[in-house]
């Protein structure tokens, strides 16, 4: 279980480092060949990440709102 996280979290350093990681290829020929077009697969991906977020959001929300703490007793809010 260790081993993985680290993988993640050693994938997302390169990522951000903007050093290469395995499945990058594609993309930096893409943005060597048309920036604008790699700038338009961008921005559809930062939408559709949106729109996960947001749908993950709506749906998890009344139930979060709906928490009580045990140990604290019932009329508590957990957020």
């Amino acid at each position: 279980m260790l081993g993985r996280c680290n993988r993640l979290l050693t994938m997302s350093a390169a990522v951000l480092a903007g050093r290469r990681t395995r499945a990058d290829f594609l993309t930096n020929y893409i943005r060597k060949v048309s920036p604008g077009l790699m700038q338009a697969i961008d921005v559809v991906f930062l939408h559709i990440g949106a729109a996960v977020f947001a749908a993950v959001a709506y749906a998890s929300w009344p139930e979060m709102i709906n928490l009580q703490a045990p140990a604290l007793g019932s009329g508590f809010l957990v957020l």
